[in-house]
């Protein structure tokens, strides 16, 4: 099932990529394609989110950044970001950052996904949880 969502997943975003013509993407291409974004909340860990696009797949790593410093990428754990379903332009995710613990999120993208840089909205599936705003930028 797993298997299957990718797939859709990866089929939808290349089909995107050449109907915007915004970033071109040649599916029997090697070449990787990433985009991150983090968020600095003061005295608290940073979120920071990598989505990547690689011939006929997608893939993202969920990080905890450092309060001290918290864009770098380096400075905190990564986590995989498993994609468990598409529906359109929304990609609902789960981070599991041990056996105990599991976070479930909708990432929304924007209709003109995929560009250099875009802004997506992450919201818990928890009720009543505040949305977050990721302005992710094309780093490779």
């Amino acid at each position: 099932m797993m298997l299957r969502t990718m797939i859709c997943l990866t089929v939808a975003i290349l089909a995107m990529v050449s109907h915007t013509g915004c970033v071109h993407a040649n599916p029997t291409s090697a070449k990787t394609m990433v985009w991150r974004a983090s968020n600095d909340y003061g005295d608290k860990p940073g979120n920071g989110l990598e989505l990547s696009l690689q011939s006929n797949a997608v893939s993202g790593t969920f990080f905890l950044l450092e309060p001290s410093k918290p864009h770098d990428f380096k400075s905190g754990p990564a986590f995989p970001l498993k994609i468990l379903e598409r529906r359109g332009f929304e990609l609902v995710c789960e981070v599991r950052y041990n056996e105990n613990f599991l976070d479930k999120f909708v990432l929304k993208l924007p209709q003109n996904f995929p560009r250099r840089e875009f802004t997506a909205i992450l919201q818990d599936v928890k009720p009543g949880t505040t949305p977050m705003e990721f302005n992710f930028k094309r780093v490779k």
